[in-house]
């Protein structure tokens, strides 16, 4: 039993260091989360998002703090008189993040906005705390990452390529652990609010009258919410698929597939009764840490020189 335990530990030792995620599906991954806060910063003007005071503090001991972060904030970089000009550097830098170049350097200039937007923005959501977060922990990761572009296949040789893995193999299962620990709390919180235990929850959250169903949705889920056993089931099958979302984390990867999905599809029904999208674009990109194929490349044809050479027939003297 004891040399089993042990045999079973070493597989799992050797599985972990020769994960890659330098793939480009963690190139995809990387630029899913990248665009939430791009779509934000795109569709909703800065007097919306920002507060021109700058960070707010609850009171006088936390003043001088406060006034010190507002100075490496990057959207109080300048006077909030130029607040147009931060937003159009932003985006850029975030569509230079998206393009997968010069990944040593994006990924502090994207943790460098994401944590500067959740601390000057006047409305927060969970997502954008979340993007913060896995915006540092994929710090690590593209410092060991020797690729000209987060789309491209890890070379075969590269100097120090066991120990590169290793790093990026660690902060990516710590992006897994904080997306798994996400799920967990959400389950475990829930199961202490008498709505969600008694399996009316959903009824009023769909409800809701500032985050709940529109007229015409309304039309179609009012029976299907209405009914007492679809509701409960509804409700606790919420608490189940986060649990399971969770477990996943010490699951074989040949079974992740069908959480992947089940998780989008759950997060697609947040946009549609809740409308949360930059919500979902942020736990798109957790969920594909969590339980999609990151640690593998697929051909992927992102050239446009590469599209016309593959269209445009081959003329021979």
């Amino acid at each position: 039993m004891f040399k089993l335990f042990l045999r079973k530990s070493d597989n799992t030792i050797a599985d972990f260091i020769n994960t890659n995620v330098n793939t480009n599906m963690f190139g995809l991954a990387r630029s899913i989360l990248a665009s939430s806060l791009l779509l934000t910063l795109i569709f909703n003007e800065p007097d919306i998002l920002f507060r021109p005071a700058g960070v707010l503090f609850n009171n006088a001991l936390d003043q001088a703090n406060i006034l010190f972060f507002n100075n490496l904030n990057f959207f109080f970089l300048l006077p909030y008189s130029n607040i147009q000009l931060i937003r159009v550097i932003a985006i850029l830098i975030l569509l230079l993040v998206i393009s997968g170049r010069y990944i040593k350097i994006t990924c502090f200039l994207h943790a460098w906005l994401a944590v500067s937007f959740i601390n000057a923005a006047v409305l927060i959501e969970g997502g954008d705390q979340i993007a913060a977060n896995i915006s540092i922990l994929l710090i690590p990761i593209c410092l060991v990452d020797d690729r000209k572009s987060h789309w491209d296949v890890m070379p075969a040789h590269i100097r120090f390529i066991r120990e590169k893995k290793l790093i990026a193999a660690f902060f990516y299962w710590i992006i897994r652990l904080q997306v798994a620990l996400i799920y967990f709390h959400a389950a475990v919180g829930k199961m202490f609010i008498e709505d969600w235990v008694n399996g009316t929850a959903i009824y009023y959250w769909f409800n809701d009258p500032t985050f709940g169903m529109t007229p015409a949705l309304r039309l179609l889920l009012d029976p299907i919410i209405a009914n007492p056993y679809s509701v409960v089931l509804l409700t606790w099958g919420t608490i189940i698929l986060e649990i399971l979302l969770f477990t996943t984390l010490v699951m074989d990867r040949k079974y992740w597939k069908p959480f992947f999905v089940a998780g989008i599809l759950f997060h697609i029904s947040i946009i549609l009764v809740h409308g949360l999208f930059s919500f979902f674009i942020t736990m798109a990109a957790a969920l594909f840490f969590l339980v999609g194929p990151v640690y593998k490349d697929v051909p992927i044809k992102l050239s446009l020189l590469s599209i016309r050479r593959k269209r445009d027939p081959v003329v021979t003297a």
